[in-house]
């Protein structure tokens, strides 16, 4: 429990704080581990299934310019008239 706050020592915990705010403290605590080890895992899951995001990208806009052949490209963005 000390990793969230360096002030919050076992012994402190159990002589200063009540059940119910040790009781939260503890919730709050794994509420924090889970969140950090959602985006750890998130991120390293991106990172370990490779590919490249500018090739996606490439891809994507490849696929829409060929189920839109009559727009075309004016500073960058894609025009398409109606």
């Amino acid at each position: 429990m000390g990793l969230m706050y360096a002030w919050a020592t076992p012994s402190y915990i159990l002589d200063e704080m009540s059940f119910q705010q040790l009781i939260l403290y503890y919730n709050k605590g794994w509420e924090a581990r889970r969140t950090e080890s959602s985006i750890h895992w998130g991120v390293l899951g991106q990172a370990l299934q490779g590919g490249d995001t500018k090739e996606k990208e490439r891809k994507s806009k490849a696929a829409f310019r060929k189920a839109h052949p009559e727009g075309s490209e004016e500073g960058g963005a894609w025009q398409v008239s109606g």
